[in-house]
């Protein structure tokens, strides 16, 4: 499960196997702040009651793709059933205002041997760096390249060999510069949550200018914060990028309901 917020809603996201036909969800209010999901297989069935940080109003407005998913709908017996997609649903929040979290969640697994209620802890095991995001020069300086200087900007880029642009990039040999087949300018929006989820920002600083332009957002800011906020949407990309430029590429990095909204 993901989710998300604004000020006034909070939406909540499944993702299905699309090669599952057996697969359906179900949705139903036990109070204004008490949520039951259930995730619906041939053999069994997974509930997960989200117990929410605040109430919310009812119905929610789901996202629908009517290729894929048959709805039938009953909402005045405050139930939902989605067969076969991708389960989005959107909260109209009662108070308006950020949560610092939505809440908790308790697991039932419902199958052939009863209801089973499940509590799993995860333990953090390794930190790794994302695709094309800085990272220092190296990690032990064995590795560090003979003609490093501290002006450099490093970059960890992983290379598929069917990409459009991580062949191009990783073919260079020391030398060619990035200008023989991107643009010259380069335009950064950097979406964070608040100032402590910021990264590199000193060394973006840095190296900003004529050919680098970088602006960070953040959608909680704390109020001593004097730059952009809000999350990605129209009317704020129309402001920092202006209308379609047919030789303009862009690229989007994020979690998956960042780039769902980034491509709307």
């Amino acid at each position: 499960m993901e989710w998300k917020q604004t000020i006034e809603s909070i939406t909540f996201s499944y993702k299905a196997a699309r090669d599952n036909s057996s697969l359906g969800y179900e949705l139903s209010k036990l109070t204004n702040a008490r949520v039951l999901f259930k995730i619906i297989f041939e053999n069994e069935k997974i509930a997960h009651e989200l117990n929410l940080k605040a109430e919310v109003e009812r119905p929610p407005t789901w996202c629908r793709n009517f290729e894929t998913m048959q709805v039938n709908n009953r909402i005045e017996e405050g139930i939902l059933f989605i067969q076969h997609v991708d389960c989005q649903a959107e909260f109209t929040k009662w108070e308006k205002r950020l949560w610092m979290n939505y809440g908790y969640q308790a697991t039932d697994v419902a199958g052939a041997s009863g209801i089973v209620r499940v509590y799993r802890k995860y333990q953090r095991r390794k930190n790794t760096s994302r695709s094309c995001i800085p990272v220092p020069p190296c990690l032990h300086s064995d590795d560090m390249a003979p003609n490093y200087i501290t002006n450099y900007l490093c970059f960890m880029i992983k290379k598929y060999p069917n990409g459009v642009l991580s062949p191009s990039i990783t073919a260079l040999l020391v030398g060619p510069t990035l200008e023989q087949f991107c643009r010259k300018t380069i335009n950064l929006l950097n979406f964070n949550k608040d100032g402590e989820s910021m990264f590199y920002v000193q060394q973006l600083e840095r190296v900003s200018g004529e050919k680098l332009e970088v602006t960070h957002i953040l959608s909680q800011p704390k109020s001593t914060w004097t730059g952009r906020r809000g999350m990605v949407s129209d009317e704020l990309l129309n402001e920092l990028i202006g209308k379609n430029n047919p030789d303009a590429c862009v690229f989007i990095c994020g979690p998956r309901l960042f780039l769902q909204a980034a491509r709307t």
